[in-house]
């Protein structure tokens, strides 16, 4: 499904199916996320600024250079996520369910 550059700004897309989406640049500041499907999914450079995206699966999901600020990411499935560049002051993420760590530069992470 190609959204490239989407404006989805306060969107309601729970429970969405974006599985494999392309999402790149795509504004989604303060959309509504939770229990939605986006694994392997394209967030390149996007806005996701007050998601929230409470039980969200963002397995394989590609986050690079994207904005999550003020973030919900709790209760989340992160395994393999590409956070490379990636900007989330003061977002919230499940320690339980992930682990950020910084390796060359770039936070990358695993799924507990």
């Amino acid at each position: 499904m190609d959204l490239r550059t989407a404006f989805l700004v306060r969107a309601d897309l729970r429970g969405a199916n974006l599985r494999r989406a392309n999402l790149s640049m795509a504004r989604l500041a303060g959309a509504l996320l939770e229990d939605a499907d986006l694994e392997a999914a394209n967030f390149e450079h996007a806005n996701l600024a007050g998601v929230r995206a409470v039980g969200a699966h963002f397995r394989g999901a590609r986050l690079y250079d994207a904005n999550l600020t003020n973030t919900d990411l709790s209760e989340i499935d992160f395994q393999g996520a590409d956070f490379s560049r990636a900007t989330f002051p003061v977002a919230r993420i499940d320690p339980a369910a992930y682990t950020l760590r910084r390796r060359g530069g770039n936070v990358v992470g695993s799924g507990s």
